[in-house]
């Protein structure tokens, strides 16, 4: 599974899903934490499902997976995918959801969808722009 909902919009609110228990993973730890002595970085390439599961998955232990995106197709993940994907969405639905604007003026995914062309494809001369969600 990509954890990326390929029905949304059927049902859930949000792209990705973000509860609690997945913000309290993702906090730094605090206090000291034996779990977190790095001594090394693995770095593997053709790793199976299996064996990320058996060796990586709950070790604790960083991985670089170096060829973990040769298969995937960057070029769909684009803005007019991400306007399609959110064009049934209210604005009530989309404060649900997680945003970053970081150094932009956008307060929401509404704002970006409705940015001109050029500056959507950073032509020269546009102010540039990076979000998060």
């Amino acid at each position: 599974s990509s954890g990326i909902n390929a029905e949304y919009g059927k049902e859930d609110e949000c792209l990705v899903p973000m509860s609690e228990h997945l913000l309290d993973i993702f906090r730094p730890p605090v206090g000291e934490c034996d779990f977190c002595q790095i001594e090394a970085i693995h770095t593997r390439d053709n790793l199976s499902d299996s064996e990320f599961y058996d060796k990586y998955a709950y070790s604790g232990l960083p991985l670089l997976v170096s060829d973990g995106m040769k298969d995937w197709k960057t070029d769909q993940f684009n803005l007019q995918f991400f306007k399609h994907l959110y064009s049934n969405v209210t604005l009530d639905e989309l404060e649900e959801c997680q945003f970053f604007g970081y150094k932009t003026s956008f307060e929401n995914l509404f704002e970006v969808f409705a940015m001109p062309e050029e500056r959507a494809t950073f032509q020269p001369g546009t102010e540039p722009w990076y979000i998060g969600w």
